[in-house]
């Protein structure tokens, strides 16, 4: 556990108030630094942080910003001096696991520590197909032992998604407008994981993803969720909420399509809404990125989300060219860039855009352009 406060008298009465030991708390960290709070979360990952709102520095709120970002188990309880803040506390109690009031009772911070800590359990028993599917719509598919992973998510044969986005409310504060987004998109993520599937939080929107062994029951799953979601988030923040929907489609690998097609449809809302790239611009990115390297087929179809045996026709059908000859492109134009802008010997050329042997560099080059690397720096001279 980790507690926060810029008061050390706030620090010290939390850490005298309960038996943490009791409720299976190995360690209790101490901080009065919100930056030195922010190394200790990154650093030790604690199961709960109980945490102040408003502090110099970083807030409570930043730190939960944080928390998300890095994909953290990390439980938050709200501290405030704020009895005033009733909108925000109501809110916030739903994004984290509780906001309290100054000064705590001892039997209201063991209520909600219990329930972080059951919140932790349920979440780390469900872990392994929400991660794997959060994995998907973020195109951050780890390639070691992805072939593996594909083939138990390929068992679901139908997916369904939905986005879910909140309209901006121009009469409230920034602050408050960020405590309704937290606390509406993890209301989002309780309904989903009630329902067994997973939603995945961006920044301008919810993403749910909603698995079935044929469509109709992934297109029932999906009903269920939406319905869920516009009978509670409307009376509960009093702000419009925008539901969006692809057509459920057959394949794992179809899901960052579905994930555009529900994104575009709440553009067209006039709902700006943060969208992922397209699968090849996904891959074309990392072959700009590491071309100099060994490229391989199979890292290129974990990011597509494709098997390996399909990546090279998938690859031709997007982009009207091979893959091999694709990134022998993006070599040859690179060396030519390099032979034009620098002093780099032929040798040293051909190792920066990954062709360990000079000659057949050369070859590649000469074939590619019409012309030998040293015509091109002569030219130049």
């Amino acid at each position: 556990m980790l507690m926060v406060d810029d008061e050390p008298i706030i620090v010290n009465g939390l850490s005298r108030l309960l038996d943490y030991a009791e409720l299976g708390f190995d360690e209790v960290l101490e901080a009065t630094d919100s930056r030195i709070a922010l190394d200790m979360l990154l650093s030790r990952k604690p199961d709960v942080m109980i945490s102040d709102v408003s502090m110099p520095n970083l807030n409570g709120l930043d730190l939960l910003n944080r928390i998300r970002e890095e994909k953290m188990d990390t439980r938050v309880i709200f501290l405030s001096g704020f009895p005033s803040f009733e909108y925000a506390q109501k809110a916030i109690s739903l994004g984290a696991v509780a906001y309290l009031l100054k000064p705590v009772e001892a039997s209201e911070l063991k209520k909600a520590i219990e329930k972080a800590r059951k919140g932790l359990e349920v979440d780390r028993e469900g872990k392994g197909i929400r991660e794997n599917l959060n994995r998907i719509v973020k195109r951050e598919a780890d390639h070691e032992g992805w072939a593996m992973e594909q083939e138990e998510l390929r068992k679901k044969q139908w997916f369904s998604v939905l986005c879910v986005a909140l309209q901006d409310d121009v009469t409230r504060s920034s602050m408050e407008s960020n405590l309704v987004r937290f606390a509406a998109y993890n209301k989002v993520e309780a309904l989903a994981k009630a329902h067994g599937v997973v939603a995945t939080v961006k920044d301008t929107h919810s993403v749910v993803i909603c698995p079935g062994e044929n469509q109709a029951d992934a297109d029932r799953l999906a009903d269920g969720i939406e319905e869920a979601v516009r009978d509670i988030l409307p009376r509960e923040y009093a702000v419009p909420v925008n539901v969006s929907r692809a057509g459920s489609v057959e394949g794992m690998d179809k899901i960052p399509e579905a994930h555009a097609v529900a994104a575009a449809r709440l553009d067209a809302a006039g709902i700006s809404v943060e969208r992922e790239k397209s699968p090849i611009d996904q891959v074309k990115e990392y072959i700009g990125e590491h071309f100099a390297e060994d490229v391989r087929q199979e890292d290129l179809a974990g990011i597509a989300c494709v098997g390996t045996a399909y990546f090279s026709s998938w690859f031709q059908r997007q982009t009207g060219i091979r893959f091999k000859d694709y990134l022998t492109q993006v070599r040859i134009e690179t060396a030519r860039d390099l032979l034009k802008t620098t002093d780099l010997k032929i040798y040293e050329v051909a190792e920066k855009v990954g062709f360990q042997d000079p000659r057949y560099f050369s070859e590649i080059f000469q074939k590619a352009t019409g012309k030998k690397p040293q015509q091109v720096r002569k030219e130049l001279s």
